[in-house]
């Protein structure tokens, strides 16, 4: 048996706090045991297991099982035929029903349920749902229901359910679920009109979702708020309501001698949930539904809620993992955008590193060498670090807008503060309400040895003075950009940059970086490491800049981007 046989939902009813049944289950795989008893005892069986063949007729001798649940890769040295065989024999005319579970590749060798020693079989991966079919029409769901004594309907009914089981296993879509489980409830009962009503987005008012037998005007209509009328009762109370009238049924598009409304229960692990509701009508003859027929439209309601539970899943899954897939590549393009080589200066050395939060940043920096026709090296070089409010996909679509923005000023030759009055102009345009971007740019004139920059809402800028041996803390020169739809800009700052000069542009990621006790790394910590590492290259400022972010703040995952960019004049 496989180990997804082990339930993310077990399917079968309510505890109702009683033995229906004893299960023994044989199977080598440790893991698959514990989850197929993990689903039965959900359904109040009682269960034993064995490993072996051997281990199994060890258990028959002080007990006989009701049911035996044998793993055909089980048998060892003997077919499962044989294993079968021995097994019956064991309980000395107990005579057990034995469901054999067969692998998907095998289905070639499915036994017939005539066989004389298999009643009923699984073919793996096993599912929650189908696993209580398979088991509780073995065992008999009570004595007159097994499958031995089934009358004319009750085995047409029994036979519905295990092709609607079976088909179940091949059925993603939910649609095609419900679609399913209509026309299943409806060929049981003989009944011309089946409805499943789902919650809508409030999850206050029930609609119908999928049925037969009612016109779409109806069925567009009728919304019932959660726990009023029959349907809105059934689905708040978890229990099942049979109606018998012969008016119209107040709140429901029905009106039939005949009605039932059952819940449609979810089980998530131990929790039961319902997710709908499943109503059935106008029989043919307007017959009443007796109470074996309710019995078996109770175990379509289980099956129904396990599928409808694992599509449900499944869609979230994929949802999720198409979104993981999305990140990856929107991650993969925004690195893409950083800087592949730094460049070679003469007097200068630069570095820079940016850690996301997440998968996508809402932080950017890029370093563009500019080189005059005739040069070797760059003579000047432009640099940005932005900072978007926020982080993940939103907040980088953004700052990749800026650094796009800052790469076509550059290709106009436009200087630092017409480049951010138009940067301004349009992320004002662009943002909603409440979003900004904080960013610094400079330009790094290489043979002048001087670094002009314009800072709009970033700041602490750290420049050590190498002739005083100590780090200045430069303010921004104006607001944040996107902010006012203008920017009140006149003029940035320029500086020589002298040898052993550095200056360090951070994000707030890396000063608001917060310690278990909820202590911030701060800016005196930054400027520490500044000092103490400032006859180092650029490089191993940053290094360093990164393992005192560690040492501050072990194991703890980055609440906010963080990047840097140092400059070093040599």
């Amino acid at each position: 048996m496989p180990h997804s046989a082990a339930p993310r939902s077990a399917v079968p009813a309510p505890h109702t706090g009683r033995n229906v049944g004893t299960i023994l289950i044989v199977d080598t795989d440790g893991s698959a045991r514990g989850a197929c008893r993990a689903i039965l005892e959900e359904s109040d069986y009682e269960v034993r297991d064995a490993m072996t063949l051997t281990d199994a007729l060890a258990v028959l001798e002080h007990d006989a099982p009701d049911t035996i649940l044998l793993d055909a890769d089980s048998a060892g040295a003997t077919t499962w035929r044989v294993a079968a065989q021995r097994l019956k024999l064991a309980t000395h005319g107990a005579e057990p029903r034995i469901v054999l579970v067969l692998d998907a590749k095998a289905t070639n060798t499915v036994p017939s349920v005539a066989d004389a020693w298999i009643d009923e079989w699984l073919v793996k991966p096993v599912r929650a749902h189908d696993l209580l079919l398979r088991v509780s029409g073995a065992a008999g769901m009570q004595d007159r229901l097994t499958l031995r004594n089934l009358r004319g309907d009750q085995t047409r009914m029994w036979n519905v359910l295990l092709d609607f089981s079976r088909s179940m296993s091949r059925v993603l879509d939910l649609d095609t679920i419900l679609d399913q489980i209509v026309r299943t409830a409806a060929e049981m009962s003989g009944s011309r009109r089946v409805s499943i009503m789902l919650p809508d987005d409030t999850g206050r008012f029930l609609t119908i979702a999928k049925s037969l037998g009612i016109d779409t005007e109806m069925r567009q209509r009728v919304r019932v708020p959660v726990g009023k009328g029959i349907a809105g009762e059934v689905f708040s109370s978890g229990v099942r309501r049979t109606v018998l009238t012969t008016g119209p049924i107040p709140d429901q598009p029905y009106e039939s001698e005949a009605f039932v409304s059952m819940p449609i229960i979810a089980s998530l692990n131990t929790a039961h949930d319902c997710v709908g509701v499943l109503n059935i009508t106008h029989r043919f003859g307007d017959r009443p539904f007796e109470d074996w027929e309710l019995e078996f439209i109770d175990l379509l309601g289980s099956i129904a809620g396990s599928v409808i539970d694992d599509s449900l899943w499944r869609q979230t899954r994929e949802s999720l993992l198409k979104m993981e897939r999305d990140l990856l590549v929107a991650r993969r393009i925004q690195q893409s955008t950083f800087p592949f080589a730094l460049p070679e200066l003469d007097g200068f050395q630069v570095d820079a590193w940016s850690q996301p939060a997440d998968e996508t940043a809402g932080d950017t920096y890029d370093i563009i060498p500019l080189t005059a026709p005739g040069s070797e090296k760059p003579d000047r070089v432009v640099l940005l670090l932005a900072d978007a409010t926020g982080h993940g996909i939103g907040p980088a679509l953004s700052v990749t807008q800026v650094r796009a923005m800052l790469r076509m000023g550059v290709r106009q030759d436009d200087d630092l503060l017409r480049i951010a009055r138009h940067m301004n102009e349009q992320l004002h345009a662009d943002l909603p309400g409440g979003r900004f971007i904080t960013a610094w740019l400079g330009a790094l004139d290489v043979p002048g040895r001087t670094l002009s920059c314009v800072s709009a809402g970033q700041g602490p800028i750290l420049r050590y003075d190498a002739e005083r041996d100590l780090v200045e803390r430069l303010d921004a020169d104006t607001i944040p950009l996107g902010i006012m739809p203008t920017l009140d800009l006149e003029s940035g700052v320029r500086f020589p940059m002298n040898p052993g000069d550095i200056v360090a542009v951070l994000s707030d990621g890396i000063f608001e970086t917060t310690s278990a006790t909820g202590e911030l790394f701060g800016t005196d910590r930054v400027v520490e490491i500044i000092l103490a590492t400032r006859a180092e290259s650029p490089g191993r400022i940053v290094e360093a800049l990164r393992d005192g972010i560690t040492r501050f703040a072990p194991g703890l995952r980055a609440a906010d981007d963080r990047t840097a960019i140092v400059v070093k004049a040599v």
